[in-house]
């Protein structure tokens, strides 16, 4: 951390995560100071939308697909949702989410966009699902069939995460995988690749 006559520089707040004792020699005295930060931010992640490869987040609300395309009845409203933790680095902005619903079950599921395709292996690498499957689009997904939070899915594809859960067990993983390979192809759309 660098101390600039008892000022801390924007880098040096962005990059703490714990209280720091900061000393500094000046005029002789001892000056003795602590360093709180109170937003804890890492190296690379951008909250904001605004790091490169970020400039796609408005248009993520997009990509899910119309109910019927991918057999189920209802798709509600997408809405924004704030980060929780714990936050990868790369991440930009919130995801986006929204719940299918229909005679074949019930699913919610989030599309989180990074700022990078690399950035995507963090939270794909998450300890509760099973192993990563490389599906013949490129992506790369885990699931768990069952237990206690119902059948999940997650993929990485590009530089976009999704996660998808059918909290009542209704939906299956295939069902879940259906509305994975619409929201990529959506993707692909975007990027102008189909």
């Amino acid at each position: 951390m660098r101390v600039d006559h008892g000022r801390t520089t924007a880098s040096a707040q962005a990059g703490c995560s714990c209280s720091e004792i900061v000393t500094s020699v000046r005029s002789g005295l001892l000056v003795v100071g602590t360093l709180v930060c109170l937003i804890v931010v890492s190296p690379g992640v951008s909250m904001g939308g605004t790091a490169p490869g970020c400039s796609q987040q408005s248009k993520m609300r997009t990509l899910f697909p119309e109910a019927k395309k991918v057999g189920l009845a209802k798709r509600s409203a997408v809405k924004s949702e704030p980060a929780r933790e714990p936050i990868f680095p790369g991440r930009c902005g919130p995801s986006w989410w929204t719940e299918y619903s229909g005679p074949k079950g019930y699913s919610d599921i989030s599309v989180t966009l990074y700022a990078k395709p690399g950035q995507v292996g963090a939270p794909l690498a998450e300890p509760l699902f099973g192993a990563v499957h490389r599906q013949s689009n490129g992506a790369r997904v885990r699931m768990t069939p069952a237990g206690s939070i119902g059948p999940t899915v997650v993929s990485a594809y590009r530089n976009v995460f999704i996660s998808s859960n059918s909290t009542d067990g209704s939906l299956s993983v295939a069902g879940q995988l259906r509305l994975h390979r619409a929201i990529e192809a959506a993707l692909d759309a975007l990027h102008g690749l189909r």
